[in-house]
């Protein structure tokens, strides 16, 4: 009887080692998966010489109206007038040459210029085609020429929100506020995640004060807008503080593992507590079959 109960006891010890073996397997598996994802920047940048012209794609045409026709109006300084060249060059193949808008992508008559500016300056326009998916990269444009485009599509259609000023903020303060209302989608260390159907909240780090305050009051993509009765100027402040200051807080104290995100931070408890524990588990009960 003592030798039945012997060999059952090893046999489930058996068991449980092959268990923990399996385990710690596909823990390492996952946490090289991991690892490798958190690498790939979370949008990767769309080349682009800050010369070029962006190709056409393969759009239809639409159909001549009234308010088609036409030639745009004529700007009224030299600004405006480059702007004008840069849009009809690389903008109107999509935004119609009046930026009224066709079939293939939105009216920009009042989008206003913080929403026109984030796009230019963050590089996700102009796209080489429009079924080409818009993320971040090097601006296709100087500062000068983006502003020249937004000074142009501002005399067309005037309205939106303006670029907002920011100001010097509270980190602390702007913490508070990011877990409150960012946090869900970024990220509380802005790492940024995948929201829903492939939608992408954006990694954070190393953004400019500008976009960020941008982004808040336009709310580009799936990203919802603040407005001044949500976020207040002060609030803003705050926020575009901790905001900007994420990819410096990554060194800060010597590690950095929560930049890398949830996957791989979920990875790293079942690699490394998951097992112990069940070793632990396994030596309690080699010992009292011992005794």
């Amino acid at each position: 009887m003592r030798q039945s109960r012997r060999v059952d006891g090893a046999t489930r010890s058996r068991r449980l080692r092959a268990v923990v073996l399996l385990l710690m397997l596909i823990a390492v598996a996952g946490a090289v998966s991991a690892a490798r994802a958190a690498q790939q920047p979370v949008e990767q940048p769309r080349p682009m010489a800050a010369t070029s012209s962006p190709t056409p794609g393969p759009v239809t045409p639409r159909p001549s109206t009234g308010s088609d026709s036409g030639p745009p109006p004529a700007a009224t300084s030299p600004g405006e007038q480059h702007g004008r060249q840069v849009f009809l060059r690389d903008c109107a193949w999509c935004h119609g040459q009046h930026a009224q808008g066709t079939g293939v992508a939105p009216s920009l008559l009042d989008k206003g210029s913080a929403a026109i500016d984030f796009w230019l300056s963050t590089g996700r326009m102009p796209l080489k085609s429009p079924d080409q998916r818009a993320m971040k990269g090097p601006p296709a444009y100087s500062s000068r020429t983006i502003s020249d485009i937004v000074d142009y599509l501002g005399s067309l259609g005037p309205g939106g929100k303006p670029i907002p000023v920011v100001h010097a903020g509270d980190e602390a303060e702007g913490q508070s506020l990011f877990i409150t209302h960012c946090a869900a989608c970024h990220n509380t260390s802005g790492t940024g995640v995948i929201v829903v159907n492939g939608a992408v909240a954006p990694q954070l780090y190393g953004e400019h004060p500008r976009q960020i305050a941008e982004a808040i009051r336009t709310g580009p993509g799936e990203m919802p807008a603040f407005s001044s009765h949500v976020v207040d100027q002060t609030q803003l402040d705050d926020l575009v503080a901790y905001a900007s200051s994420l990819g410096d807080k990554q060194v800060r104290g010597g590690n950095g593992l929560d930049q890398y995100g949830p996957i791989f931070e979920g990875s790293i408890v079942w690699l490394i507590p998951v097992p112990v524990l069940i070793g632990v588990l396994l030596l309690l009960g080699q010992r009292r079959q011992k005794q």
